[in-house]
């Protein structure tokens, strides 16, 4: 029983993408341009001068997103995923669909040849079994309910297939990815890149009918806005899976894994690619990495990987991976050993490790193979945990340190200048606050500090900051980082950061966000799409009563939020609970009738579900510490007694 009825079909927004204003902006004065992202895609408001009041709108109704600025591809380019080629540095290993992955740095001869790799397991990061729910825009996929279902004003429940729960939700600029409880990986959203790792789409199918004319750009079916998913799979030759069977890319489909992966433990997402660890320190990735120019590749010699690649693999002189992180268009790995990988673009310094924002020579072999970044000094930092935003990448060390590298041009990066970090810096401003947990998002930078707090810094437009007296109109920096005081009472356990929103999760399962509130992204319900300066309660319906939020996760357009999952039954129950409060209600009788009082029956409770564990990353010692003595196979058994009872979450009658 859905929470919210399917809107009705209608012709869909605009799916893509062009650059923001405040990008072109800060190109204008000087910044290098920011690469097109798919998940900037509601235009912006215009900037209202400082100190002027916010009209209100006309009307419930949202603007058009702005037509999408990416190139037709040319007529040339029929492979769009070509096969990589071959480094002297990497030994080959078959992946599926007639793709390769590598191993980095393993030798292919020498006195480590042969030798057998760890075969140590990482213990899963995420053990807290949850059902997703997602509110804003999913006119594109986004929430794996159809076609049909394309927002939601406040969470909706969009359960994985084959009853399997979420351990861990990933949401990239305009598709969805959730890590199962069987060590599976599940995709939902746009294709048209190869974000989702498996074949979908109707084909080589286009708009105006089967042929569409001569020189008229094929487009998607449904949403008239991008390529069709087919379209990647038909151009990919026959060996390439054109023939294989499609899935719809509108709701969740399993990703299929090379053969021998093991089971995967934690995803990550950016605007066009999707990144997996598995269990045995290893990494696949799928989808492209674009660029200001738009695709600028996946691998060296390879454009698009339209299903999994293995793209790092532990070896005896490389240590497991421990922690994945994307960005809009490029990843970070932690390694066992503290070391930082990173790969993608590098037009705004979110590698690390590339000095300007000019390609370097042979651009696509430096940046798009995992590489060191490196952190100066020395000695070599122990680095315990890294984080990735739009544009800008954060680590933290066993001492308390913290590095910023990437785009500065609002103070997302708590410096001073608002030039670009090419390599990693040391912020003392988040220092002195003994961060733990750093979410940055485009323009903008959540931490959690050692004692609970969080504080925010760079751009302050829609109140994304959540800092009160924050001058929201003015699109000035914010360097400083400033606590946010609503927050203050409450125990964070998870942040999260989006474009132009942000969201904290606290210990007693409530969600809340703040922010840019047009794309529903607030889940307040309804037609409220007002923005939020202070953080404010996400609205949940009737299937969320009695159940506590895990985490929550922003995307271009849409949110995630993960609920604790129940016993069998318990939503049967509540739904009855409903039914039996909705019959027990006085319904007002016709003018003359007797007025009789209805039998007072207290509603049947629904089960108490068990308190999740906070959602909080392990350290890199701990984990890399299992890896050398890994967990014993069975879990100790859990202590005896009743579970505590769970806050209802905020409800709405909507």
């Amino acid at each position: 029983m859905a929470d919210d009825p399917p809107a009705p079909k209608r012709p869909r927004r605009a799916a893509a993408v062009a650059a923001t204003a405040a990008m072109a902006a800060a190109a204008a004065d000087g910044a290098p341009a920011a690469p097109r992202s798919r998940s900037g895609t509601r235009p912006r408001k215009p900037r209202a001068p400082a100190g002027a009041v916010k009209k209100p709108r006309a009307s419930g109704k949202r603007a058009a997103p702005a037509a999408k600025a990416k190139a037709a591809p040319k007529a040339k380019a029929a492979k769009v995923a070509a096969e990589p080629v071959s480094h002297p540095s990497h030994a080959k290993v078959e992946g599926i669909g007639g793709q390769r992955g590598w191993w980095i740095d393993r030798p292919q001869g020498g006195r480590d040849a042969g030798r057998a790799l760890p075969t140590n397991s990482l213990p899963p990061p995420f053990q807290t079994p949850c059902d997703p729910f997602m509110f804003g825009t999913g006119d594109c996929g986004q929430f794996g309910r159809g076609e049909d279902v394309v927002e939601a004003g406040r969470p909706i429940p969009c359960p994985l297939p084959r009853g399997a729960r979420a351990l861990q939700v990933a949401a990239g600029g305009m598709h969805s990815v959730a890590l199962a409880d069987t060590g599976s990986v599940w995709t939902t959203g746009v294709n048209d890149e190869g974000a989702l790792g498996r074949p979908t789409g109707e084909g080589r199918r286009e708009e105006g009918g089967a042929e569409g004319g001569r020189g008229r750009r094929r487009l998607c079916p449904r949403c008239h806005s991008h390529p069709p998913a087919g379209e990647l799979w038909d151009t990919a030759g026959p060996d390439g899976g054109g023939s294989a069977a499609r899935g719809d890319s509108y709701t969740w489909g399993a990703v299929p894994l090379p053969k021998g992966a093991g089971p995967i433990v934690q995803v990550a997402a950016g605007d066009s690619h999707t990144v997996a660890l598995a269990a045995d320190g290893s990494l696949y990735g799928w989808g492209t990495y674009r660029d200001a120019s738009g695709v600028f590749g996946f691998a060296p010699g390879a454009r698009v990987a339209r299903t999994a690649v293995r793209v790092y693999h532990p070896s005896p002189s490389s240590p497991p991976a421990v922690k994945v992180a994307s960005g809009a268009d490029h990843t970070l790995a932690l390694l066992a050993d503290g070391t930082v990988l990173s790969w993608g673009t590098a037009g705004q310094g979110g590698l690390g490790r590339v000095a300007s924002a000019e390609p370097p020579p042979d651009a696509a072999s430096v940046l798009l193979t995992p590489t060191k970044v490196p952190f100066g000094g020395p000695r070599a930092p122990t680095v315990v945990d890294v984080f990735a935003g739009t544009y800008t990448s954060f680590a933290t060390g066993a001492g308390g340190e913290v590095w910023g590298w990437g785009l500065n041009n609002y103070g997302q990066l708590t410096l001073p200048s608002d030039a670009p970090a090419w390599s990693p810096t040391r912020l003392p401003a988040l220092e002195a606050a003994g961060v733990a947990l750093v979410r940055p998002g485009q323009h903008h930078t959540l931490a959690l500090g050692a004692d609970g707090s969080v504080v925010a810094c760079g751009r302050p437009t829609y109140g994304r900051l959540g800092i009160p007296g924050a001058r929201v109109a003015s699109d000035d920096a914010v360097p400083a980082p400033a606590a946010i005081p609503a927050l203050a009472a409450a125990s964070v356990v998870h942040l999260a950061a989006g474009l132009a929103v942000s969201g904290a999760v606290t210990a007693d399962g409530v969600a809340h966000a703040w922010g840019f509130g047009d794309s529903g992204q607030l889940g307040q319900g309804g037609d409220d799409d007002s923005d939020a300066a202070e953080p404010v309660a996400v609205k949940f319906g009737w299937r969320a009563v009695g159940r506590k939020a895990v985490a929550l996760e922003f995307g271009g357009q849409h949110a995630v939020v993960l609920l604790e999952a129940e016993a069998e039954g318990a939503d049967e129950a509540r739904a009855a609970a409903r039914a039996a409060a909705t019959a027990a209600t006085p319904q007002a009788a016709p003018q003359g009738a007797p007025q009789t009082a209805p039998a007072a029956s207290p509603p049947a409770a629904a089960p108490a579900a068990p308190t999740p564990a906070a959602y909080v990353w392990p350290t890199a010692p701990a984990v890399a510490a299992a890896v050398v003595a890994p967990p014993p196979s069975e879990a100790p058994a859990a202590a005896a007694g009743p579970p505590p009872a769970s806050p209802a979450q905020p409800f709405s009658k909507m």
